[in-house]
């Protein structure tokens, strides 16, 4: 099986480009280009993966060697961890990840801002992976949207009260009613930097 400098290398001179020319045409030192062909180091984000991967005209995933057992998952914008808050459908990016990562099913991914679910681990920035599907068990955390409100809570039907409540994992907050909503997935993983 070959490795990612491997690949990253027979690409390079396939495509008929030089260590420096991928250098400018990324944006990524020289010395890193050099480290990354010789195998004494790995690109330290996917966003680097990918950069390297749109100028040689291949996949992210190809590079990494997970191509046949990976999963696209779309970034699709922000989700407020906070009072209800638009969520705006726009493809940022797409990312592969091994599929023994994802599971089965389609994803999206969002990035979180506000604070209501800080005590589920989910702080501002974070990247959160959504299965999507339209149900949810009670406890699940979920994107739901309320008329054209979307955000990020855990999921409790209330039908004895005709109501759903959304909890937010902060405890200086208190959880929201509604009688509808739509669920546009459950969050799944959550990614953030250390």
């Amino acid at each position: 099986m070959t490795t990612f400098a491997e690949r990253l290398k027979q690409t390079r001179l396939k495509k008929c480009i030089s260590q420096t020319e991928l250098a400018e045409l990324t944006g990524i030192t020289s010395r890193s280009i050099q480290n990354y062909e010789s195998g004494s180091r790995m690109p330290n984000s996917l966003e680097i993966t990918e950069k390297i991967a749109r100028v040689l005209d291949v996949s992210a995933a190809y590079l990494l060697g997970e191509e046949e057992e990976s999963t696209p998952v779309m970034l699709l914008g922000e989700i407020a961890c906070g009072p209800f808050n638009f969520g705006e459908e726009n493809i940022l990016e797409t990312y592969r990840f091994p599929k023994a990562f994802t599971g089965e099913g389609e994803f999206f991914l969002l990035r979180t801002f506000g604070e209501s679910m800080i005590d589920a681990g989910i702080e501002p920035g974070d990247l959160v992976m959504i299965r999507q599907q339209n149900t949810a068990r009670p406890g699940d955390i979920v994107v739901v949207s309320v008329g054209d409100e979307t955000t990020l809570k855990r999921y409790y039907p209330e039908p004895e009260k005709q109501r759903i409540r959304l909890h937010p994992e902060n405890e200086s907050m208190e959880d929201m009613y509604v009688t509808e909503c739509v669920i546009q997935g459950v969050a799944v993983k959550v990614i953030k930097d250390l």
